[in-house]
């Protein structure tokens, strides 16, 4: 049996997101603040690789970056400043899995230069970059940060929110927050719930809605939102818009934080969800 202790009253973004995929699992590791112990790591886990890749890519926005569309310098430049994370976390005596997972995230950044590039020719320049938050939810406190802001220089009401995302496969905005019906959803609450292009779904991520709402303070409710994938496959690496988050779909999402961020306070963690 878990100990037994008061809810969480400040929770990340992402938090919302452990609750929504297994109430009990966000139990423990947000409330108890349990953690997995892997004595023998000898590698990059997801995190560890997310972290250097947006180490990377947090320059492309300084001023002197910011307008480059030479793909080549801008790759240059990119590279260079990985090089210097790896070597300021990691040191110079790299183990044979570091190696060949740094080479895959070069491989990822030289194609991420040339989307970027391809990005600021159609007129887009990053604003903010990894931009903290903090909202109220139905009294919870909910923390973010946001990675990037873009702003369109040939229409400077055009906003976007992108996020970056570096798992092995890429992903859509929508299949990442919306999940099909399954037969043990019957008892979900109605927020949980959502009818999108006539079909039933059910939220399992809340990143991007909270995101836009959050940024909705100072550039209004029309901001475009997406993910700037980094896969595996550097042919698939893209920025991926959201285009059905309008209005009623970001109302519904609200809706479901709302309802998250009741239950956490009111300390409903079961059952635990099969994963």
């Amino acid at each position: 049996k878990p100990a037994v202790v008061a809810p969480p009253i400040r929770v990340s973004v992402t938090g919302l997101r452990d609750w929504l995929r297994c109430p009990f699992r966000f139990y423990l590791r947000h409330a108890l603040r349990m953690r997995r112990v892997e004595p023998e790591k000898a590698e990059l886990d997801a995190r560890d690789f997310g972290t250097l890749i947006h180490a990377a890519v947090q320059q492309m926005a300084s001023p002197d970056l910011r307008d480059l569309v030479d793909p080549v310098v801008l790759r240059d430049h990119v590279l260079k400043g990985f090089e210097q994370a790896v070597r300021a976390t990691y040191g110079d005596l790299l183990t044979l899995p570091l190696l060949i997972q740094f080479e895959s995230a070069r491989q990822r950044l030289r194609k991420l230069a040339e989307v970027e590039a391809r990005e600021r020719e159609a007129g887009w320049r990053t604003d903010r970059v990894e931009w903290p938050f903090e909202l109220s939810l139905s009294g919870l406190t909910v923390r973010g940060t946001i990675d990037r802001v873009d702003r369109n220089l040939h229409d400077p009401s055009r906003i976007r929110v992108v996020d970056y995302k570096t798992s092995d496969t890429g992903i859509t905005p929508a299949s990442a927050h919306l999940r099909p019906l399954r037969a043990d959803d019957a008892a979900l609450p109605p927020w949980r719930r959502v009818r999108v292009g006539g079909k039933e779904r059910v939220w399992s991520d809340l990143q991007l809605p909270l995101y836009r709402r959050a940024v909705a303070v100072e550039w209004g409710d029309a901001v475009e939102c997406g993910y700037f994938n980094l896969p595996k496959a550097t042919g698939e690496t893209a920025l991926v818009a959201w285009p059905e988050l309008d209005r009623d779909l970001q109302g519904a999402a609200e809706r479901c934080a709302e309802g998250v961020a009741r239950s956490i306070l009111a300390g409903h963690f079961w059952p635990p969800a099969e994963i």
